[in-house]
């Protein structure tokens, strides 16, 4: 039966690792390592959803390639690229003897400052819908890079209980992310986007002075040697 014994920021126990085919129970500590960062977007994401209606499904769809035009104008304008453009397919649909016609266009916007002129011009065009969500462009690296501050900071945990405990710290058995989700570089700290606010209570600020939290927690696992015999 494994033993468990609370001791600082740790915990110390008996795990067993395969050695030749066999059970062999070995002295660990558990850490649980955290790291934040807070990072300003570079980049605005906006969801334009379009949707007109109309007697014919012809007419339904002039008018919403005509909203889609006016977007694409919007976006230019806004020094947004044609390859930060999304359009979907447009979908018809008919409902007592009308038509509706409707399509979402996604918008990337690298120039953050100006995110609220884009906004008002959007909302000019009626859309059915306009959301946004703010990002960051090197959000594999920030996620990487927090990861391993998160195992860093573990790590010094570790150092600490071991010397309290009066023993080596050995090597690293296990590191477990408390979020449970895997990435491309393994272990993936939750990446928090900026909760939208209402576009109505939306001012420049929101857009230059947000941060994006990236959050990273993990339990690392390691051996420790024999304790230290004390002196006399």
């Amino acid at each position: 039966m494994n033993q468990r014994l609370l001791v600082a920021a740790g915990v110390l126990l008996s795990l067993p690792i395969m050695a030749f085919g066999q059970d062999v129970f070995t002295d660990s500590i558990v850490v649980r390592g955290e790291a934040v960062t807070n990072v300003s977007p570079d980049a605005v994401v906006w969801t334009v959803v379009l949707e007109r209606e109309s007697g014919s499904s012809e007419r339904a769809r002039l008018a919403l390639d005509g909203e889609t035009t006016q977007v694409r104008e919007v976006a230019e304008a806004a020094d947004v690229r044609e390859s930060d453009l999304a359009i979907s397919r447009m979908q018809v649909r008919g409902k007592d003897a009308r038509y509706i016609a409707r399509r979402t266009v996604t918008l990337s916007q690298k120039n953050v400052n100006g995110a609220s002129m884009l906004m008002t011009d959007l909302q000019a065009l009626r859309p059915a819908d306009l959301t946004y969500r703010l990002k960051h462009s090197k959000r594999k690296d920030l996620e990487h890079e927090t990861q391993q501050q998160a195992v860093a900071n573990a790590r010094l945990q570790a150092k600490a209980v071991a010397q309290e405990l009066g023993a080596t710290l050995g090597r690293v058995i296990v590191v477990e992310n408390e979020f449970g989700e895997a990435g491309a570089f393994g272990l993936r700290p939750r990446f928090s986007t900026h909760r939208s606010t209402p576009l109505e209570h939306v001012s420049e600020k929101t857009f230059t002075s947000s941060k994006i939290r990236v959050h990273a927690s993990v339990y690392v696992t390691y051996s420790i040697g024999a304790t230290v015999a004390s002196a006399g």
